[in-house]
């Protein structure tokens, strides 16, 4: 048997066995769309393709939405029936330059595009969210693969793939963070997002070519309020993280968590001051 045969073998047999995990979701009037088992009774799929609540199935089996966030793009559905099959995840993001394969289940049978991992983005945020990476593949973009999985050459899910974040492109979710953000859909039926309570501005720093975020409003009662920010300050950085622009904010936030207490670097009347913030949720 050549080397090619031999390979093409393998990835026949990571198909396979990644099937079982792999499932038909029926929730939108056109083409049904994918998802994977993350429990016994819990399908992880992608928001945008959840067009309706009620008269859900998967593969035949009526579910209902458990959690979701279409900010993040994310959905969980508990089935009711099964028990479904679980499947294997990646506890690393992929390296740049490996294969994957993209697979759906549209239809009956499960379905596979070979994918090169072209880049993995730290700390993205898009038109819908902030995420902790986002990984871009040569996947093509095939009418019901979103919310099927990215699988790597172990045969494990790495990531939820998507075609709601960005024009057509097929971009994957790291299934580490989309895990998370399942948990909490799950507990609560939503994802409690960490807040500050600022309006802020992006201006330079006049000692250099830095920028910072100008406070310009602060919410009442907010944990900014309550920390002491003022109309005027400048703040510079959040826990550590440079606080550049709008969506270094955003990331730091995320990164931190709500609850958490964290220092909050800042400029006020031209003195450097550091004060510390208890992060809210909303």
């Amino acid at each position: 048997m050549t080397q090619l045969a031999q390979f093409s073998d393998e990835l026949t047999a990571l198909v396979q066995a990644a099937a079982p995990s792999i499932y038909t979701v029926n929730a939108r009037r056109r083409l049904p769309a994918t998802g994977i088992a993350i429990s016994a009774n819990h399908i992880l799929t992608v928001s945008h393709v959840v067009e309706k609540d009620a008269g859900i199935s998967v593969q035949g089996m009526s579910a209902k939405v458990a959690g979701r966030d279409p900010g993040l793009d994310l959905c969980v559905l508990t089935v009711e029936g099964g028990p479904l099959t679980p499947a294997a995840t990646a506890q690393t993001l992929p390296q740049v330059g490996s294969l994957a394969l993209a697979l759906g289940k549209p239809g009956p049978q499960v379905e596979a595009g070979l994918a090169l991992v072209r880049a993995v983005h730290s700390q993205v945020t898009t038109h819908a969210g902030v995420f902790e990476h986002l990984i871009q593949s040569e996947a093509t973009p095939y009418p019901g693969f979103s919310g099927g999985p990215l699988l790597n050459m172990r045969g494990e899910v790495a990531g939820i793939n998507t075609s709601g974040l960005s024009m057509g492109a097929l971009l994957t979710i790291p299934i580490g963070f989309a895990l998370k953000v399942a948990s909490a859909l799950i507990q609560h039926g939503r994802l409690k997002k960490p807040y500050l309570g600022v309006r802020t501005q992006a201006v330079k720093l006049s000692s250099s070519e830095a920028t910072g975020l100008m406070v310009m409003g602060v919410e009442e009662d907010s944990p900014a309020q309550q920390a002491g920010l003022l109309i005027g300050d400048v703040l510079t950085a959040l826990n550590g993280v440079p606080l550049s622009e709008h969506a270094a904010l955003q990331s730091a936030l995320l990164g931190a968590g709500g609850g958490s207490t964290v220092p909050v670097q800042l400029i006020r009347a031209g003195n450097a001051v550091t004060v510390q913030v208890v992060i809210g949720e909303k």
